[in-house]
């Protein structure tokens, strides 16, 4: 004769509560008898349900050849407008900052944005820059991807108006300061450039 487990029982080898395995009774999801006043479970019901939920790897079979082009050329499409959202996101941000360099609207606090925003995305654009780089043909001799390429040296060149901004508008501690953050950018991608080469 075949065991049978009280509703908690049942609940707690399902790693349910209680509440939850009386629902599955009631829904006929859980066998279960009601001889008197309390459910009883059959063990078997209790593995019949563990086997249903047994989780079994399915054998994937390769696409046709046709397919994996097709895949592969979607793939280096996101990935090439991947590259060009950045690239527009910070020629965005560089033009503004021409045109606010330009007018004169600025002061120290924006100079302290500007340069926290360049040290905070210029790994991340020269990381881009060197897997774009990794994904091109074994001819291709630059630096960084093509499209990665033009976002760094626009972020790059941004400081060509800003050091002659800040002389105008600030002391010299101010362009000493703009002058030292060009430096270090220089550095960063001096050595980027040795990593990716």
């Amino acid at each position: 004769m075949e065991d049978h487990l009280s509703l908690a029982e049942a609940a707690e080898r399902l790693g349910i509560s209680e509440r939850s395995a009386y629902r599955w009774v009631k829904s006929g999801k859980l066998r279960a008898y009601k001889p008197g006043r309390d459910y009883w479970i059959p063990e078997s019901a209790v593995t019949e349900i563990i086997e249903q939920s047994l989780v079994r790897p399915k054998k994937v079979e390769a696409p046709p050849s046709q397919q994996l082009t097709l895949n592969g050329e979607l793939a280096e499409e996101r990935r090439a407008a991947e590259y060009q959202r950045w690239a527009d996101f910070v020629d965005l941000y560089a033009s503004r900052w021409e045109r606010r360099i330009e007018t004169g609207d600025f002061d120290r606090s924006s100079l302290d944005e500007l340069y926290a925003f360049i040290e905070d995305i210029q790994p991340t654009l020269l990381e881009l820059g060197l897997q774009e780089k990794h994904e091109q043909s074994p001819e291709y001799i630059h630096t960084w991807g093509p499209v990665m390429s033009q976002a760094i040296m626009r972020l790059y060149h941004l400081f060509e108006p800003l050091i002659p901004a800040v002389r105008e508008k600030f002391d010299d501690t101010e362009l000493d300061r703009a002058r030292r953050r060009r430096a270090e950018q220089e550095a960063t991608f001096g050595e980027a450039i040795r990593r990716g080469a």
